[in-house]
Formats: structure tokens, C-alpha cells, sequence
């Protein structure tokens, strides 16, 4: 939009000298997002218009001075609890948060009226590849049965001892490193973000995994480097303007140096999905995801993974769980550590089943029920999945009586309806109680979705679950915690929904 605005000023200047003209267009670029705005205000739609920035800007700043990315929303859902949809815009675009459960459910049930926006797509449109992020069709839909027959069969029960060694061998290295030398002062998110890394890539790659290095650190730490400056230029002009095909075009030195470190990524990637194939007679329990992906290649090429797609479905993966996981797991030690009475109740559930236990399994890990509990509750009030994917509408339509215009961006927010009297009680209050016994208000199904729903919904929702079950006993098992009096917590988004400073905690051994 920005282009064809510019390259029409210049048109107007050059051939008609008109700076009235150049004016009258660049007016258009600012008119026509607000048009859209104000059509979807007089549906009844909650919200506002703010030129060039949008309204992410807002919440950038809302989030240091008021605490809270999410505060405007939730202040509207607050008072107008039966609010069907929040509108703004991003740039030249118009964008439209869902809030209504049957709209999010209508929304969710009809991919084929919309598409993934490359317009704002951030570090996935830099990633742009074969992954299931980045695909759509019938190419998607061949990754998304695969990837979910993996999440959900033998393989992911077999995973557990190995989650929780990398889990102990990354805890027990507090107190021996520069960085977690001081007790009182330890980056909890780093520790699990780190874990989460781990996991996925012994899950996806197998035992070998953690001998690869990336740009001079462990592969995880390596690709989280990466992926944290790749999500920088989601918040940069360029990519308000041009989008990520102008970051991924290299003209600026800083975009070029970071495309080059993206294809240095994918060649490494390569060469182990090569390393493995080279692999003869793989021992049973070092199973792993790409095994089966390889040996689906062997036996059925039509239907199988390429190389570049399994690369491409890591990167895919590794974004999608590594700080979601992480952060969700911090969070539950920041709610832990301020509601005492709760974290006795945790830790007891916990030292209960794990006790007298040489290696957690699966039947251990389901008799959780208070522990989950806990793990939906911080779900409800900070999921580190704000904002889903944008998507925009291909075409005109309607969505449960809302007209849609074709080129609006539409998405929403898994935390917003947690945070509306229509479903929960005490909303402000962190209640894990809430789980266990029978709500007293009758709670649509599309109300709490925190891993989305319908055919998009995320597969590897069960491995999240017991990932965090699995980091919370052996942490819990080992350290009493704390959160500094004077740390405030402030959330902002940054590609996930995250505190704007690390939670530091102060840890004694049990």
C-alpha cells in the first residue's frame, strides 16, 4: 500500500508537478485505513483509529506505563462485557480482534476465506519457508496430519524420561555458572527457555541434537539468538511499511547480515537431516521424530516430508514451543511464588507422586489434577499466545452478522475472554480452584481456547502440558522460590506475551 502510494506520488510530482496531488495521495494512505475503521465502528465494533503506527504502538507504550499490553482491551471488555470485536489498525491496515466466541468460532471453522498476512508477519515472513507456519493448502494440511500423529501417538509417552534428564541436567547447573552464581538474582525465563529449546530438539532430531552449535552456541541458544532478532524488526519501520519481503530483500547492511544468518541456519539444519539419514540400525530408545520422518521418505515419497520441509517444520516447532513453554512455566513460579498457599498445595500434590519415583512417567504425570489446575489458571491469565496469527480476509463475507471487507487483518486474543465476567469469576484473582469444580457459569467452549481450536489448533498442546508438569516437580523438588519485593510485573508482546523485564528470583535449596 505504501509502494503504490509512493510510486504514485512520484508520478503526480513528475508529470504534473502537483504537490496538491502528492498530498491528496499521501492523505489516502492515512484516509482509507480510517474509512475501514469507521465502517466496522458503525457495525458496533469497540475501538479506534490511529494514523501510521496503529494501534501497536499503543500498546507498546501501554505496556510500560500502564503495566499491561492487553489494559485497553480488557478495560472495554470490562465494561461492555458482550463486546463482539475490537477494531484498529496496523499502518494502512485495518484490524479487527475477535472477541465473540461463536465469531471466533465461525472465524476458526473457515480458513479458506482467509490467508496468513505477510504484511505484519514479523520473523515469520523471514523465516518464509516449507514450515507449517508458513504453508497453506494442501501442503499444510499434509504437514498438519503428520506433525499431529506425532504429538498425539507412543512417541510423545516415550519422550518423558528424556524431558526430565535435560530438564534435571539444566536445573542442576544453577549455582555452578557466572550467570547463576547469585541465588538472590536468577533469570528464571532464560533457564526454562533454554529447557524448552532442549526438548524440542532432542524430541525432533534425537540424542545428537545437543552436539550442534549455532553461531558459536548450543543450537538452542544459537536459534533463540536468532529468533529474538528476527522478532526486533517486527517493531521496526521497515516492516510497518514494506513488510518482511523488504527485510528479506537485504538492500539495508543490518537486513542483509541477518538473511545471511537465516540461510546459515537452514545449511546447518540440512546437514543434520543428512547426518541422520547416514545413521544405521538406530537404537529403539533413541527414537525420535526424525526417524519416522526419514523412514515415512523411504517407504511412501509422495506423502513424506522433503528435507527442506522437516528443516523448515524444526523452525516451525522451535518458535512455536521454546518460549511459549518457557514463559508459561515462569509465569506459573511468578503466580506460585506470590500465592503461598497455592504453591503449598502444588508442591505437595507433586512430592506426593514423585517421592519415591526413580523416573516420572505418564500415569504420574496424569494423576496432576491440582497441578494442572494451576497450569490452565495461568493459561486463563497470561498465555503466552496473545495474539494468534494474523489472517485477512480474500474476500468479501460476512461473520456472524459483521460484514468483512476484503484486506482486513483478523485475529484474537486466547487471553481476552478470561478476563470477561460473562465467563469467570473474580476474573482479577489467580484461582486455580476454578478447574476442579463445576463452573457456576455456563462457559462457551470457544470462550478458553488457549491453544486456538478447530483445524489450526495447536498440535503440540499436549506436550506442553507435559513439559510443564515435568519442569514444575523438578524444580519444585529441588528449590524454594521467591520474587524480589521490589520487581513489578509489567506484560508486553514480543512475539509471545511476556513480562517487559525477566522475572528474577531468589532460590533456597530444599
Amino acid at each position: 500500500m505504501f509502494l503504490i502510494s509512493a510510486f504514485l506520488t512520484l508520478l503526480t510530482t513528475l508529470f504534473f508537478g502537483s504537490v496538491i496531488g502528492a498530498v491528496l495521495i499521501g492523505l489516502w494512505f492515512v484516509a482509507k485505513p480510517y474509512l475501514y475503521v469507521q465502517f466496522y465502528k458503525k457495525q458496533g465494533a469497540q475501538g479506534y483509529f490511529k494514523p501510521f503506527g496503529g494501534f501497536f504502538m499503543d500498546r507498546m507504550t501501554e505496556a510500560r506505563q500502564n503495566n499491561d499490553f492487553f489494559a485497553y482491551f480488557k478495560e472495554v471488555i470490562f465494561q461492555k462485557p458482550d463486546t463482539q470485536v475490537i477494531v484498529s489498525n496496523v499502518a494502512s491496515k485495518p484490524v479487527l480482534f475477535l472477541v465473540q466466541p461463536d465469531m471466533i468460532k465461525e472465524f476458526l471453522n473457515q480458513p479458506q476465506l482467509y490467508r496468513k498476512t505477510k504484511f505484519i508477519s514479523g520473523v515469520e515472513g523471514l523465516f518464509e519457508g516449507q514450515g507449517i507456519l508458513f504453508t497453506e493448502g494442501n501442503q499444510w494440511k499434509k504437514q498438519r496430519r503428520l506433525l499431529t500423529a506425532t504429538f498425539q501417538n507412543e512417541l510423545l509417552k516415550e519422550q518423558i524420561p528424556l524431558m526430565a534428564k535435560i530438564t534435571e541436567k539444566v536445573y542442576d547447573t544453577i549455582g555452578t555458572t557466572p550467570e547463576t552464581k547469585d541465588l538472590n538474582r536468577i533469570n528464571i525465563m532464560k533457564l526454562n527457555q533454554r529447557i524448552a529449546g532442549d526438548i524440542i530438539g532432542e524430541f525432533y532430531f534425537g540424542s545428537s541434537y545437543g552436539k550442534h552449535t549455532f553461531e558459536g552456541q548450543s543450537l538452542t541458544m544459537g536459534l533463540r539468538k536468532l529468533l529474538k532478532d528476527g522478532f526486533k524488526q517486527m517493531y521496526t519501520v521497515w516492516n510497518w511499511l514494506f513488510g518482511a519481503w523488504f527485510i528479506r530483500s537485504g538492500i539495508l547492511p543490518q537486513h542483509k547480515q541477518l538473511m545471511e544468518r537465516i540461510r546459515s541456519l537452514r545449511v546447518t539444519l540440512l546437514n543434520i537431516i543428512l547426518e541422520a539419514k547416514r545413521r544405521k540400525n538406530v537404537p529403539e530408545e533413541e527414537n525420535s521424530l526424525i526417524q519416522n520422518l526419514l523412514e515415512l521418505q523411504k517407504q511412501s515419497p509422495e506423502n513424506a516430508l522433503t528435507d527442506d520441509e522437516i528443516a523448515d517444520n524444526f523452525i516451525s516447532l522451535f518458535l512455536a514451543a521454546t518460549d511459549t513453554t518457557g514463559n508459561l512455566v515462569s509465569m506459573i513460579f511468578y503466580y506460585l511464588s506470590k500465592n503461598p498457599e497455592i504453591f503449598e498445595k502444588t508442591f505437595n500434590e507433586i512430592q506426593d507422586i514423585v517421592k519415591s519415583k526413580t523416573e516420572l512417567s505418564f500415569e504420574d504425570l496424569h494423576k496432576m489434577d491440582y497441578t494442572m489446575a494451576v497450569i490452565k489458571e495461568t493459561l486463563r491469565v497470561a498465555n503466552p499466545q496473545g495474539l494468534l496469527v494474523f489472517r485477512e480476509a480474500i474476500e468479501d463475507h460476512e461473520l456472524k452478522g459483521l460484514q468483512i471487507k476484503r484486506g482486513t487483518l483478523i485475529t484474537f486474543s486466547p487471553l481476552l475472554n478470561g478476563f470477561n465476567e460473562k465467563y469467570f469469576t473474580d476474573i482479577d484473582k489467580f484461582d486455580p480452584s476454578r478447574w476442579l469444580v463445576k463452573r457456576e457459569k455456563s462457559i462457551h467452549p470457544f470462550a478458553f481456547i488457549p491453544f486456538s481450536a478447530g483445524p489450526r489448533s495447536c498440535p503440540g498442546q499436549h506436550l506442553t502440558f507435559i513439559e510443564a508438569k515435568i519442569m514444575l516437580s523438578c524444580f519444585l523438588m529441588k528449590y524454594k522460590m521467591s520474587v524480589s519485593n521490589d520487581y513489578t510485573l509489567k506484560m508486553t508482546n514480543r512475539g509471545t506475551y511476556e513480562p517487559l523485564q525477566n522475572i528474577r528470583m531468589s532460590l533456597i535449596e530444599n
